[in-house]
């Protein structure tokens, strides 16, 4: 801890305020010493143990714990003032107590110096509503050894008094549990972790949680293409880990440059910020493998697995975005039209920022949708590209072309997954304007539009968007596809 020292030596206040008795009496001497005066350490730190903010009952009191630093500091006395009396006042012990219902503001300060501060706020209640239940996520928890898990615990009534909880681990051989909830794993086993309200309802909640035993990787294989990654991708690497059973996901995972790729040591989740190249490399105890990323432009791979970071509504035409699914593979945007005539009619959605087409490396654009609730005569739909830089246009695709609209094709997938909308840049067609993409160009408006969504009752239709990725290829494309099991 910091502390300040004042330090005054009698020699130098005598020679500074009368030199001249030096001069006239002769009796001073040059080896002559002078005790110091000492030093005075000044408080730096004032800690308050206490939830913040404190709710408090009408007519209750409570002693705030507190703690000082440093420890050595000359005098440790805390000055307490409240802001608003009527509501909660405060003695010089530190005491809170409560008169009528309101918030009021405790401030702790060192009565030396000022330089050590904290706060409180009081939130003075007329009743106390006790914990009921404590519902802890995620359901079936599972860790490794060495690994690391976040439990949650939300408190029922939403509107009771207190939220703190107590968390303890029943069986600290196999895991521990921190102050917030973040189990780590020390043995395979079954541990069992309580969450205990701390209101006095005495409330609690045991879970149990499988801590499995770590298989070493000695292997860690990323095929070549899977190298290639897009600006504003957000995924994982798809390894295979040898042998087969190890415990791909005890790696930690680390970017060379975070800059270009960044990436979660934890769950390997990576995202794209940049154009470039970096290294990044798994490790697990004394194994370690780098693998060589590529940013390649021209390429697309938004998936919502882990969110949505490039995807808005339109200029207010849609009423709702948002990601849905229980699991990863599950994950998609799911798009609510907005009310046209009395009835959900349709729904635009952008990519946002900049775009970079490159129909010499990838010429395909595809995007897997699927809808619910279409009429008779929809849905309609077409991606409108262009550049308001540089006024080039970039054109329409529509499920025909003509009328000056490029073609964009259509594949049906198996077992009722859905839609494949794609377009070819390379393709000779109609265009749209006088600009047609023919090389490496940065669009900043990429708009996916659905139009004739009606159904007979407001609200009972939506489209999903699962992903949207660029090919080299149409051959790519469906070999990707036969992969996911889409089409035959």
């Amino acid at each position: 801890m910091k502390y300040i020292s004042i330090q005054i030596k009698k020699a130098l206040r005598a020679f500074v305020t009368v030199p001249c008795l030096l001069v006239i009496l002769g009796a001073c001497t040059d080896d002559k010493t002078y005790e110091s005066l000492g030093e005075a350490s000044i408080l730096t730190t004032i800690k308050l143990n206490v939830t913040n903010p404190l709710p408090l009952l009408v007519g209750t009191d409570s002693l705030v714990s507190y703690s000082v630093a440093p420890d050595h500091a000359t005098t440790k006395e805390v000055i307490w003032v409240s802001d608003n009396t009527e509501v909660a006042t405060v003695d010089s012990d530190g005491r809170i107590s409560a008169h009528k219902v309101g918030e009021a503001n405790v401030l702790a300060r060192s009565k030396v110096g000022y330089v050590a501060t904290a706060s409180l706020k009081v939130q003075v209640v007329a009743e106390i509503i006790k914990v009921k239940e404590l519902i802890v996520t995620p359901k079936n928890p599972e860790t490794f050894e060495t690994s690391t898990l976040q439990l949650n615990a939300a408190i029922v009534p939403e509107n009771a008094t207190y939220w703190t909880v107590k968390w303890t681990s029943e069986t600290p051989a196999i895991a521990s549990v921190s102050e917030t909830g973040m189990v780590t794993g020390l043995k395979s086993g079954i541990a069992r972790i309580k969450v205990a309200a701390l209101d006095g309802s005495g409330v609690t909640k045991t879970i149990e949680v499988k801590v499995n035993e770590v298989i070493p990787v000695t292997d860690v294989v990323v095929e070549d293409a899977d190298r290639v990654l897009a600006l504003s991708e957000v995924s994982k690497l798809n390894i295979k880990v040898q042998p087969e059973n190890a415990t791909s996901s005890a790696l930690h995972w680390y970017s060379a440059n975070q800059n270009v790729v960044s990436i979660d040591e934890y769950t390997g989740v990576y995202t794209v910020k940049a154009y470039g190249t970096t290294t990044l490399t798994a490790k697990l105890g004394t194994f370690e493998k780098s693998f060589e990323v590529t940013v390649a432009e021209g390429k697309i791979n938004d998936t919502f697995m882990y969110g949505n970071n490039n995807w808005d509504i339109w200029s207010g035409n849609a009423s709702k975005l948002e990601v849905t699914g229980d699991t990863e593979a599950e994950k998609r945007l799911t798009v609510s039209p907005v009310f046209v005539g009395g009835v959900n009619y349709k729904g635009l959605i952008y990519r946002k920022g900049e775009t970079t087409f490159a129909p010499d490396a990838y010429p395909i654009i595809a995007t897997r949708f699927k809808y619910k609730g279409k009429s008779e005569k929809g849905p309609n739909y077409l991606v409108n590209i262009w550049d308001t830089k540089n006024k080039g246009w970039g054109g329409y695709y529509t499920p025909t072309g003509g009328a000056k609209n490029n073609a964009m094709h259509q594949i049906n997938l198996n077992n009722n997954q859905g839609t494949i909308h794609y377009f070819d840049l390379s393709r000779e067609g109609y265009t749209f304007g006088s600009v047609r993409i023919t090389s490496k160009v940065i669009i900043d408006r990429y708009i996916y539009e659905i139009w004739e969504m009606k159904v007979d009752e407001a609200g009972d239709n939506y489209m999903d968007m699962y992903w949207v990725k660029s090919f080299k290829s149409e051959e790519e494309l469906n070999n990707f596809l036969r992969k996911e099991n889409l089409i035959d």
